[in-house]
């Protein structure tokens, strides 16, 4: 999936479609605030300077530059004693906080250690709330997916399991709108072969509509000539058997035809 990134746009192909995960994605995936103040510092301080100060331990076992264990947090600061005071309330906030960053927002390729310049953005709970998380995050997102992998083939983004959780929900959220959209377009081509098929029948029943309305008017048309000839059959047998008589009776042949020359009987 790496080596589908273009450097400069920060998209990445799937199939055959070009995505490009956004701040809203990061807010409708999260929750984490996106248009607040942004997370940066200008140096690293040190360590235990920081632990002393915003916590009140400082970590006695081996350690990163610059970063704490989130197993030491987890052990110093997950239970609080019944006699707690609300400085000691305070400090075990900020290290679940800062657990959660390291855990959660910020993991790194360990999966253990989170940087301790974070406790600097955790001083003040309610400033704490102010500051664009969720736009921090999609950045580290998006620089660790842009990571060249010429050199060693492969970009190793395990360490990201949270900003790759957030990959994995979007792709899926995408893959599902992608489905359903597919769904809509095989209902929406059936619906319009429908109202085809509906269309070529009405046309159909108008084709025989009409020539059951033809059929209608040739019927009619025989009928009134077929009573006609039945009107005029008997005047037309009386004249038959009228020359039929005058033939007979003079011995001559009678001649039919308004141009005969020959005269009638009448006529001799």
């Amino acid at each position: 999936m790496v080596h589908e990134i273009p450097q400069d746009l920060g998209t990445f192909d799937l199939g055959n479609e070009k995505y490009m995960i956004t701040l809203e994605d990061v807010l409708n995936l999260t929750g984490l605030t996106i248009a607040s103040d942004a997370i940066v510092w200008k140096e690293d301080k040190d360590t235990d300077e920081l632990c002393e100060k915003y916590l009140g331990k400082v970590p006695k076992t081996e350690k990163a530059v610059g970063k704490v264990k989130l197993e030491w947090l987890r052990d110093n600061f997950q239970k609080l004693k019944k006699n707690a005071s609300l400085k000691d309330i305070e400090n075990s906030a900020r290290a679940y906080l800062l657990h959660t960053i390291g855990a959660f927002i910020f993991a790194d390729g360990s999966g253990a250690l989170v940087s301790s310049i974070y406790l600097t953005f955790l001083d003040d709970f309610d400033k704490a709330k102010t500051f664009s998380w969720g736009s921090a995050m999609l950045t580290q997102l998006v620089t660790n997916l842009q990571k060249d992998p010429s050199k060693k083939g492969s970009v190793n983004l395990f360490g990201n399991a949270a900003l790759l959780m957030l990959l994995e929900a979007w792709v899926d959220a995408e893959s599902k709108l992608s489905k359903v959209t597919m769904q809509y377009a095989k209902q929406l081509e059936f619906l319009r072969d429908l109202e085809e098929l509906y269309r070529r029948n009405r046309q159909a029943d108008k084709a025989v509509q009409d020539m059951e309305r033809k059929c209608d008017q040739k019927l009619a048309e025989h009928k009134e000539e077929s009573h006609q000839y039945l009107m005029r059959l008997p005047e037309e047998h009386a004249a038959l058997q009228a020359r039929l008589y005058f033939s007979s009776s003079s011995g001559v042949p009678y001649e039919y035809g308004w141009n005969s020359s020959r005269p009638t009987s009448l006529e001799r």
